[in-house]
């Protein structure tokens, strides 16, 4: 009798068993069911961030401007779009206390068609010309364009970089020109300090 008490016990266990293993497989496979599958749009969520330095020797206000496609541009006096956003608007060392000398926008995702960035020397505070100016972009991590310029007087916007993103959200090798397109916004009334400067 203890020997047929042990076999039921036995076959029991196993019985238990498989029935979790069945249970945890088809638990997993509906995880797996329910995860999206990856395709060639994912690459549109890598964001594009738009990076531009200047002379930490000069105190120079300069701006950062960004045309993304399908967009108006964005920089200090439109500071959020549909894609990117300056994500700070720095004055120059003596108009701003936690200046850097460079401002940043960052585009969420890298959205099909031809970007613009230009960069703006609104004000050389300490009125001296020229003004080295570098701007990089980056793809997620990876930099895919740099160029450097010199800002000659105050108001002098450059057409530092075009570039093109092609429908799966890549960069388009070869794509980089600098064919001038002003992208100062003067639609918005910007306030300004008693010297001039944009507040």
């Amino acid at each position: 009798m203890k020997k047929h008490t042990d076999r039921s016990f036995a076959y029991a266990v196993v019985d238990i068993l498989i029935t979790l293993f069945l249970a945890v497989s088809v638990y997993l496979g509906m995880i797996a069911a329910e995860e999206p599958k990856k395709n060639e749009d994912d690459q549109l969520q890598h964001p594009i961030t738009v990076m531009m330095f200047w002379d930490m020797a000069r105190d120079a206000d300069v701006d950062l401007w960004v045309k993304s496609p399908d967009d108006y541009q964005t920089g200090f006096s439109r500071m959020h779009g549909k894609h990117c956003d300056l994500v700070r608007d720095d004055l120059g060392r003596s108009q701003d206390p936690d200046s850097r000398n460079m401002e940043i926008q960052f585009c969420r995702k890298a959205v099909p068609g031809e970007y613009i960035v230009n960069t703006m020397l609104y004000r050389s505070v300490d009125g001296k010309f020229p003004v080295h100016v570098k701007v990089v972009v980056k793809m997620g991590k990876e930099t895919v364009a740099t160029r450097e310029l010199d800002l000659t007087h105050d108001g002098d916007e450059q057409t530092a970089l075009r570039f093109m993103v092609d429908e799966h959200g890549q960069f388009v090798q070869g794509s980089v020109h600098y064919e001038f397109t002003p992208l100062f916004f003067q639609g918005v009334n910007v306030p300004t300090n008693e010297q001039g400067d944009h507040i």
